[in-house]
């Protein structure tokens, strides 16, 4: 087993990288070739895994076998716990221009027990302008034991001043069969199952592990796939967006409300709550500034959790009437929602195929209204409307 086994379905992707191992260890003896570099930019949909390719990155410079997985420093690297190893994942929407500042320290530092200090910005497409001019001058002079990696859906989400200072590795979305054998080889579920939730997270390997082991969020999406069959009046379709909208924010605040309390915690402990002697009136004075700044990176993420999770349902609606477009077109090609036949034919009698188009442009509509701070609730209520004109 490697590190790059978890990189699902990218060979070319892969075979990049293992050059530039190859490369960045020629380059410790002042051997490595012209096309050697120490800043990166990674893109790809989500759930292509380009995240997990820039971790394996890291960890395969690290290691002196070219990223074996069994070694310390591969485990640690793996597990976020490298010394030499800066992971930025924004919690909110945007990562501003003191974080930053404090990975360029960090990566000015001689690495301590790695080869090199590395730098790994996931969702780049989400630096502030101040933040993305702060690492310019890192990024196009980048310390001599130094390697940036940066991630983003496209490379034209990311400023082009970034973007002209990074080599550019493009990754797509895996077969639904590569996705379902790692689930199968690295979680042990069953195929049926597998190959089921590959197919309805339409290759994003996050969503399909989440599917395969959570019961839950299957029947979540079987919840959001029947909403086109209830749009039979205007109030089934504000009743049907208040449920889905409702369902959407109870997952969230389970997600959220126990991690935010625990970081409470660990901030008032900081300031001294807990300890003999220290009125709790004293660490509330003292912490106001810091709690202040913390329920606003807390509000901040709670946003952009109810975002990727309406995104979610809004491209299970994209598949279902992709399916049914097919249907009605006649084309013979295999079903994403395979067990939902009999529910895609009622769907496909009811319209015809520019109707359909439509449903599909509204629903692409509703993400690209969601990704710019719409009201989630507004988006859905008027996809809705929309979806039930189409029938």
């Amino acid at each position: 087993m490697t590190v790059w086994q978890e990189v699902v379905d990218q060979e070319e992707v892969i075979s990049q990288l293992k050059l530039a191992v190859i490369d960045a260890e020629k380059a410790k003896s002042n051997s490595a070739s012209p096309a050697f570099t120490q800043t990166w930019l990674i893109t790809g949909p989500p759930g292509s895994g380009r995240s997990v390719a820039a971790r394996a990155f890291a960890a395969a410079i690290q290691c002196n076998q070219g990223g074996c997985a069994a070694c310390q420093s591969c485990q640690q690297v793996i597990n976020n716990a490298h010394r030499d190893v800066s992971l930025l994942t924004p919690a909110g929407l945007s990562i501003g221009i003191e974080e930053v500042r404090e990975l360029i320290q960090k990566a000015a530092l001689e690495p301590s027990s790695g080869n090199w200090q590395v730098v790994i910005i996931e969702d780049a497409d989400r630096l502030t302008v101040p933040a993305a001019n702060a690492l310019l001058k890192s990024l196009e002079e980048p310390a001599r034991n130094t390697f940036f990696i940066l991630c983003a859906p496209t490379a034209e989400d990311v400023l082009p001043t970034i973007r002209s200072r990074c080599r550019h590795l493009g990754m797509r979305l895996p077969r639904t069969s590569e996705v379902a054998r790692l689930l199968v080889e690295r979680n042990k579920v069953e195929p049926e199952l597998a190959s089921f939730v590959a197919k309805a997270a339409l290759g994003h390997v996050g969503v399909a592990k989440a599917l395969a082991t959570d019961p839950r969020a299957r029947e979540r999406r079987e919840q959001t796939l029947q909403i086109p069959l209830k749009l039979d009046s205007l109030p089934a379709c504000f009743i049907q967006a208040q449920l889905l909208h409702n369902s959407i924010m109870e997952l969230v605040l389970e997600v959220q409300d126990e991690r935010d309390e625990n970081e409470k915690l660990e901030l008032l402990t900081a300031y001294g709550a807990g300890t003999q002697g220290v009125k709790q009136s004293r660490v509330d004075f003292l912490a106001r500034g810091a709690m202040r700044d913390l329920k606003d990176d807390q509000k901040s993420r709670r946003t952009r959790t109810t975002r990727d999770q309406l995104d979610r349902a809004l491209q299970d609606l994209l598949s279902l009437y992709r399916d049914v477009l097919f249907v009605q077109l006649g084309v013979e090609v295999e079903l994403i929602n395979q067990e939902l036949k009999s529910t895609i034919e009622r769907l496909a009698a009811r319209a015809t195929p520019m109707a359909t188009r439509r449903a599909l442009d509204a629903i692409q509509d509703s993400r690209t209204a969601i990704s710019v701070s719409a009201n989630p609730l507004l988006v859905i209520e008027s996809l809705l409307i929309n979806l039930a004109r189409t029938a």
